[in-house]
């Protein structure tokens, strides 16, 4: 609220008021005291108008932004880089894992990085989530699997825990490609993928026995000694020794 004085009975319009206080103000509202008048002035429907369109486009903008972030995200590149792990793709891993920090020890990250298996890119040709996966024996299952990681960088990740996110696209990549090993005959007795969930959400939210949409078989198999969720994938036609 803005208040004005007027000595005497001069009358002021409200196209002056306009014109001198140099915004948008409603017609006064005349308050009579003796010889002086009291103007109280209210801000004007037009000028709330002009603050609501404000926001209006504020939002529209935030929302365009945000569609073509989603847009963007959809042209992540995806690149096999196992078993033909080159120098200088690892060397890229493992300045990624140090910047997270996803693995602060560049001793730890120089090893894992020797079981990259997908490097997924985004539109500018950085590293925005990678996955390893370790040739293991599983006690549980009584026979060997590849224990499977994946790491999405902090800047590409969206909300929300279904199989639309980056992380669930490498891990289908990820699958295809040492699925498609064994069916080739490489490593036989390697019968799956095997994952520890270590994200406290998926483990929440994801607590169906099986993952079974997108053509995935994720079986939940039990819990490791620290309470993450162990699950299994087998690959086509694997049969237990």
């Amino acid at each position: 609220m803005l208040a004005c004085r007027s000595e005497g009975d001069e009358k002021i319009s409200s196209q002056q008021i306009k014109k001198d206080g140099n915004v948008f103000f409603a017609a006064p509202k005349l308050l009579r005291y003796g010889s002086r008048l009291y103007i109280s002035l209210w801000l004007d429907v037009l000028g709330a108008c002009r603050m609501t369109t404000l926001h209006k486009q504020t939002d529209l903008q935030a929302s365009r932004s945000l569609l073509s972030n989603i847009t963007t995200r959809s042209q992540y590149r995806l690149e096999r880089v196992w078993p033909t792990l080159s120098e200088a793709v690892r060397g890229e891993v493992v300045d990624f894992w140090l910047a997270e920090p996803a693995i602060p020890d560049i001793s730890v990250a120089r090893q894992r990085a020797y079981q990259l298996l997908v490097v997924a890119r985004d539109p500018d040709g950085q590293v925005a989530g990678v996955s390893t996966a370790q040739r293991m024996h599983v006690e549980h299952l009584g026979c060997e699997c590849f224990f499977y990681r994946t790491y999405v960088g902090r800047a590409h990740r969206i909300r929300g825990i279904r199989s639309t996110g980056l992380v669930w696209k490498i891990l289908h990549e990820s699958y295809r490609l040492l699925n498609e090993r064994f069916q080739q005959g490489d490593d036989p007795k390697v019968l799956g993928l095997y994952a520890e969930m270590e994200n406290p959400s998926i483990m929440k939210y994801r607590n169906e026995a099986v993952w079974q949409e997108d053509g995935m078989n994720f079986v939940y198999i039990g819990r490791a000694p620290d309470g993450k969720h162990k699950r299994v994938w087998y690959f086509d036609g694997a049969r237990i020794p």
